[in-house]
């Protein structure tokens, strides 16, 4: 069961809301998601491999967000047919390219 505060703040993240000022925040670093207790780095999970790169708790609390932000990122990673992109904006050009034909 997911927690509602992981639900929360990883639907912010994955909507490109602001984290709330909250317990459990989420940012994104290069490709990876950060998710932090408090000031604790609970969580790095790679958005490209979709897997965990480092995990930490200290205590029961950060061990049920810890469970809980696996699995939400598990039940949205693991969605037959849906594959989340992830933005890579390092080849951004700073240009739209028009479709446009009859110009």
């Amino acid at each position: 069961m997911i927690m509602k505060q992981i639900k929360e703040c990883l639907d912010r993240y994955f909507n490109n809301s602001p984290p709330l000022k909250r317990k459990w925040q989420a940012i994104t670093y290069r490709h990876h998601l950060c998710l932090y207790h408090y000031h604790h780095l609970i969580l790095v999970y790679d958005l490209r491999e979709k897997k965990s790169s480092h995990e930490y708790y200290e205590k029961p609390a950060d061990l049920r967000g810890l469970k809980s932000a696996l699995e939400y990122l598990d039940n949205k990673f693991n969605i037959k047919g849906v594959d989340f992109d992830v933005r890579d904006n390092s080849n951004w050009t700073g240009k739209f390219q028009s479709f446009d034909s009859a110009r």
